[in-house]
């Protein structure tokens, strides 16, 4: 994954890649095991702090997806009652 977002023009160098790689694996295993808070930068410059996850919710797609990218971590808001997305160069990080 690192490589292809390095490949793709998303980051610089591909020491930063390999940063975002782990840190998207972090957030998305943090919400695949239940609850995770974490902030980002939105389009508009405003910083989110978003409390996610992948699990407990029922959930059918309208449509087939596409091939996922690996720049884009989808999740469900808790506060909001569904689903964002935001691209992996905005990610700050996880929130204790």
């Amino acid at each position: 994954q690192a490589w292809e977002m390095f490949k793709g023009g998303l980051f610089t160098s591909f020491a930063a890649s390999l940063k975002a790689a782990w840190a998207r694996l972090k957030v998305i295993t943090g919400m695949k095991t239940g609850v995770c808070s974490f902030q980002y930068i939105k389009t508009d410059g405003t910083i989110r702090t978003a409390i996610g996850t992948l699990t407990g919710f029922d959930y059918t797609p309208k449509t087939t997806e596409s091939k996922p990218k690996p720049e884009i971590i989808k999740y469900f808001d808790i506060e909001a009652q569904g689903f964002r997305s935001f691209r992996l160069d905005r990610f700050i990080g996880l929130v204790a």
